[in-house]
């Protein structure tokens, strides 16, 4: 009988948001970040890492939406800017963040990637604005293997 098992360590791929991130607006949302070719890889899950120090607590409840656009025929990706909400449908992990001060590296997934090209916008419902600069959003991707 077969078996299904990781294989190996998730891998990093990219840090996906970073400058986009910086004094991010409460209730704004990003600009789509670098794009990510999943075309090649053919990773099958992703996994995310938030890495933020907030200079005043966030609210009680506080959270970020991430949304993930894909490029399925690897050039057009749907509506998604800072200023064009890029709709419910893309939306694929809530992120909890903690009402503190302290350094956050909430990490989250796994999701599923597609075999195309993608980008990642975050939105920010923490009731503070994100620091000015150093947030981070990274990517790392994970297979299955069988034995």
């Amino acid at each position: 009988m077969a078996t299904i098992k990781w294989a190996g360590a998730p891998t990093s791929r990219s840090t996906v948001l970073t400058t986009e991130l910086n004094s991010l607006a409460n209730g704004s949302r990003t600009n789509a970040g670098s794009e990510i070719d999943n075309s090649s890889n053919l990773d099958t899950y992703g996994f995310l890492k938030l890495a933020v120090t907030f200079g005043t607590n966030p609210s009680a409840g506080a959270y970020v939406e991430v949304h993930m656009l894909m490029a399925l025929d690897g050039t057009n990706y749907p509506d998604g800017s800072s200023s064009v909400d890029p709709g419910v449908d893309t939306t694929i992990l809530t992120i909890p963040i903690l009402a503190s001060t302290s350094a956050q590296s909430k990490q989250v997934g796994p999701f599923l990637l597609p075999p195309s090209k993608v980008k990642f916008i975050l939105v920010n419902a923490t009731g503070q604005a994100f620091p000015a600069s150093g947030s981070t959003l990274t990517l790392y991707t994970q297979n299955q293997s069988v034995a």
